[in-house]
């Protein structure tokens, strides 16, 4: 089963928010994270919970994260950051409640 689940596994990525903080020097966070299945939707929540989306492309997320800053005044871009895939799984036992 433990291959099974890892087979199956969706891709895990971040959506980061960059932006320039002085001339030259950029500061960045992670915004949201992200599910990709091989064959469905993408699902991205932001990292506070406040806003999830159901996207047909990761690449689709970003301009949900992209534009002007909170002041409107500096530019923000976005990018997606890939987690390597685990190829570890185990099981925990559950306890009943």
């Amino acid at each position: 089963m433990c291959d099974l689940v890892v087979a199956v596994a969706p891709r895990i990525f971040a959506v980061v928010q960059e932006y320039e903080v002085d001339p030259g020097v950029k500061d960045g966070c992670v915004a949201a994270w992200g599910l990709a299945f091989d064959d469905g939707p993408v699902r991205v929540t932001t990292t506070d919970g406040t806003r999830q989306f159901v996207l047909k492309t990761p690449e689709r997320a970003l301009r949900w994260f992209a534009g002007r800053g909170r002041g409107g005044e500096d530019e923000v871009s976005a990018r997606l950051v890939w987690l390597g895939r685990s190829v570890v799984a185990d099981f925990e036992q559950a306890e009943a409640a």
